[in-house]
């Protein structure tokens, strides 16, 4: 049976962006990386707005890295029985195969 309409595949997770950061060095066998207070980052980011699409942070990039995105799974899960993954879980599982070792 077709259940049409417009579904959100998300997991239930919804980790920070430091956390992605975590799972995604560990795999790569780096460290994590440094993490800088939104306070010191943003005068860096008024300046480089300056520079334009050649800048390497924007405040509109800073709001986006530094803000909550989530969305709501429950319709698929209700509507196919939708059992996602976590996503960090993925990550640990996917990135051996996307990691090249130099």
């Amino acid at each position: 049976v077709a259940h049409p309409g417009i579904y959100h595949l998300t997991d239930d997770e919804h980790p920070t962006l430091a956390a992605l950061a975590h799972v995604i060095s560990r795999q790569m066998g780096k460290r994590d990386p440094m993490n800088i207070a939104k306070c010191m980052a943003l005068p860096a980011a008024l300046c480089c707005g300056l520079l334009g699409k050649r800048a390497p942070i924007t405040v509109d990039m800073l709001e986006k890295l530094t803000s909550s995105l989530t969305f709501s799974n429950q319709k698929i899960k209700t509507v196919v029985c939708f059992k996602p993954q976590p996503v960090t879980w993925a990550l640990q599982v996917a990135a051996p195969s996307l990691v090249t070792v130099e």
